[in-house]
């Protein structure tokens, strides 16, 4: 199992500030997905032994749908040219892969031979994108608290109110949180959504090195 911890330059931060008047109409709606859609995010280091410190690196990760075959919309991360980190393509020359919305479920599935995404981590992965659970749960800093959603399963689908994130207050985002993988040194994941504007907030962690990364979701 692929081990992935994201490093970081430690280059001097030069965070892009993107207010909501900046950024474009028509951001990534999950249920809606469509070419052209853009949406913007903010990273963060985490530190999971120091605290659980968070760290944001100044860059400025673009993810836009860039086409499409069949159901199989495309899309790519990249930073934006001002960020610190703007040629770091991590495990890949770029990051790609495809996103498809059927039977309320959103998927990610590689597309390319690139296993690495900020907002999914690794493919394949499924976020159901209506309420299938009343257990609801909340946030300590940028870790989603414990909960369970009365299933047998190991991955968690539950939901928070009222919670701000990059600035911008949410009053209802859909959570999942993925630990499958922390048995084989891998990480663990979660995710704070809805249909619209997206993917809000996600984090990988592994346990093991105690680190991981997060992205957020800028703007309104």
């Amino acid at each position: 199992m692929v081990l992935f911890a994201v490093l970081f330059g430690s280059c001097e931060k030069d965070e892009i500030t993107l207010g909501p008047q900046s950024l474009p109409t028509g951001r990534i709606k999950l249920s809606d997905l469509q070419f052209g859609q853009r949406s913007y995010y903010r990273v963060a280091e985490i530190n999971t032994r120091a605290s659980h410190q968070i760290t944001y690196t100044g860059d400025t990760l673009v993810v836009e749908i860039i086409g499409r075959e069949g159901s199989t919309f495309l899309v790519e991360e990249r930073f934006t040219e001002g960020s610190p980190n703007s040629d770091d393509h991590l495990y890949c020359d770029a990051i790609k892969y495809g996103l498809r919305s059927e039977g309320g479920v959103l998927n990610a599935v590689a597309t390319t031979d690139c296993p690495f995404s900020y907002l999914f981590s690794s493919f394949p992965q499924s976020l159901p994108l209506l309420p299938g659970t009343d257990a609801r749960t909340g946030l300590e800093g940028w870790e989603v608290i414990p909960f369970d959603d009365g299933n047998d399963d190991l991955i968690l689908n539950g939901y928070v109110e009222d919670v701000t994130i990059a600035g911008v207050l949410y009053p209802h985002l859909l959570v999942q949180v993925d630990p499958t993988l922390e048995p084989l040194d891998g990480n663990r994941l979660s995710w704070l959504y809805r249909d619209e504007p997206g993917i809000v907030r996600a984090v990988s962690v592994n346990g093991f090195a105690g680190r991981g990364f997060m992205v957020e979701l800028l703007g309104n």
